[in-house]
């Protein structure tokens, strides 16, 4: 199974690939609930099926999400029709739009609905009653449904305003209806981000909400019961890269954020690798629960595991494999996002970067100080040559200076991955030796060494 969680492999599926396990539907007979819940009776049961046929998540939450979008448009063609007509409307009709995860298509089996009916007036006899009669059928078949109706307008002003709302839009998708609104919405929303304050602005906000909401979850990857959603490397955390892209005007594609420097390739590889397994996990969790779960308690862990495949050997019960897979793969998620939190937070060019420039000294060939704290020149350095890690810690020691942001990410993920061979380096071990027996700043690069993961890994 670990083999499976490194070497994964993100594959481009089309439509027809999620369509294939998603049932029929036709409204044309019968009550609209009952219709409904027999519909989503069977996509359950397909759902199921698929989970122990694929180990790609995506194909797993691409197929759901069409499930319901299916059920949702087959729902608008039938009720709008009858609404116009109970209303006496005559104008256009209502957008309706995917948002959150919804719109991701990263829909597990029990996930919420975020809906938004977009129309030029908020309230009116026409939006309300089709709201209305949407909604009271996805709920009654127990689907679990979150929506607004709100103009383009009063998007644009709380997009700027409430940082929950912006992060929905930015996940928008054009469902059905109108789609002139869908489109004056993403007018709307690019323009706004045009402004490069604005940009700096929104940037600022979802960095302080991830710190925010990290330390609300435990402060750390190693929580005993870990929120696979919320805790730190968790999946938040891996939708916090095309958030940001996206604020900076990119698309939603990870391979974009690689091309524009937000990313490294090697980070791409591993952030796919992990978004994937955490997404089967999350999938787990709820067809295990029954219902929405994101936390992975104890009992849960080994159902969990069970499901992945893990097993035990040498000594090593298989829900201990499991969780040591979650935590090494949630610590390489977490520094990669420290280090994106630090390249989007590093100076535009132009003036800013010149003044950078006089607050910058050089060290060697791999390290410089930047704004009084130590940063590797480029992090594909460090793969170079691990020793270069032990390096680092070095000038920690004889300078008495802080890791810059950027190098300190760079060095908590490559620390998930130490080689027996470094650890056996005896110029390595030599270099360690020299720093034990050197006084100065000792507890402080010791602690260092502890906070990004390096003390642990080269002395298991």
């Amino acid at each position: 199974m670990d083999k499976k969680i490194e070497h994964f492999e993100p594959v481009e599926l089309a439509r027809d690939d999620f369509a294939r396990y998603v049932p029929g539907l036709n409204f044309k007979n019968g009550d609209l609930r009952e219709t409904a819940k027999s519909y989503l009776d069977a996509c359950v049961t397909a759902m199921r099926k698929l989970t122990r046929d694929t180990d790609n998540a995506d194909l797993i939450l691409g197929t759901r999400t069409l499930m319901i979008d299916r059920l949702i448009t087959a729902l608008y063609s039938i009720v709008e029709g009858e609404v116009r007509q109970a209303t006496c409307y005559t104008g256009d009709g209502a957008t309706l739009i995917a948002q959150g995860g919804y719109g991701r298509r990263e829909m597990s089996l029990h996930s919420d609905i975020d809906l938004l009916f977009l129309f030029p007036k908020k309230k009116g006899p026409y939006i309300e009653t089709l709201a209305e009669k949407i909604l009271y059928v996805l709920w009654d078949i127990g689907l679990e449904v979150g929506y607004a109706t709100r103009t383009v307008d009063e998007c644009k002003k709380l997009f700027l305003e409430d940082i929950t709302i912006m992060t929905s839009l930015l996940d928008r998708r054009f469902l059905c209806g109108e789609e002139n609104y869908a489109d004056a919405l993403s007018r709307a929303i690019t323009g706004i981000l045009r402004s490069k304050g604005v940009r700096k602005k929104l940037l600022k906000m979802k960095v302080d909400e991830r710190k925010a909401r990290v330390s609300r979850f435990g402060g750390s990857v190693f929580v005993l019961e870990p929120s696979i959603k919320d805790a730190a490397g968790g999946l938040r955390d891996i939708q916090f890269v095309p958030w940001v892209g996206k604020i900076m005007g990119m698309g939603e594609h990870f391979e974009e954020y690689v091309s524009a420097g937000i990313l490294e390739e090697t980070e791409y590889t591993h952030l796919m690798a992990a978004r994937n397994f955490l997404l089967k996990i999350r999938n787990e969790l709820h067809l295990a629960a029954g219902k929405k779960s994101d936390l992975l308690t104890f009992d849960r862990q080994e159902v969990v595991a069970s499901a992945l495949g893990f097993s035990g050997s040498g000594g090593i019960l298989g829900v201990e494999r499991f969780m040591q897979s979650y935590y090494r793969i949630a610590s390489q998620v977490d520094a990669i996002v420290d280090s994106v939190s630090a390249r989007i937070a590093a100076p535009p060019k132009g003036l800013s970067r010149l003044i950078a420039r006089f607050r910058t000294k050089s060290i060697d060939e791999t390290f410089r100080v930047v704004d009084g704290k130590i940063a590797v020149r480029a992090p594909y350095l460090l793969d170079e040559s691990p020793f270069r890690m032990m390096e680092a810690f070095r000038l920690v020691q004889e300078r008495g200076l802080p890791f810059h942001e950027e190098t300190r990410g760079a060095l908590k993920f490559r620390s998930t991955e130490i080689p027996d061979s470094f650890r056996e380096d005896r110029e390595a071990i030599a270099l360690f030796r020299k720093m034990m027996n050197d006084c100065r700043n000792l507890g402080k690069t010791l602690l260092t060494m502890h906070e990004v993961g390096f003390l642990d890994e080269w002395m298991p």
